[in-house]
């Protein structure tokens, strides 16, 4: 296996489903793998979750060595869900002046 790029080798072989046929959103959460935004191993509960109570939007490229990442979302997110989570980011520049926007509003009410 080569490695991704930015990071080690996804250590081990891939991922089965859930014992018995019963698929959770929880059935990966203990696995682990390499974060190329954070630089090092995380559980897939981590990327799951995210910041927003959404998987981030890495994740199918960080887990699809490892379990079946493209099943798992279609059976546990809805359409919009997938939308909201693959939606293309703002930039750096957009989200500073958004922040700014927010401030001087904040200073104009006060």
């Amino acid at each position: 296996m080569s490695a991704p790029s930015g990071g080690p080798a996804p250590a081990g072989p891939p991922l089965s489903g859930a014992a018995g046929g019963q698929a959770t959103r929880e059935q990966y959460d203990a696995a682990e793998g390499y974060c190329r935004m954070l630089g090092h191993a995380v559980r897939f509960a981590y990327c799951r979750t995210g910041t927003r109570a959404l998987p981030c939007a890495r994740i199918a490229d960080c887990w699809f060595e490892r379990i079946p990442i493209e099943e798992f979302l279609r059976r546990h997110y809805t359409p919009q869900e997938l939308g909201a989570i693959f939606a293309p980011r703002p930039g750096k520049l957009e989200s500073i002046l958004e922040i700014v926007q927010g401030v001087t509003a904040r200073r104009g009410t006060s």
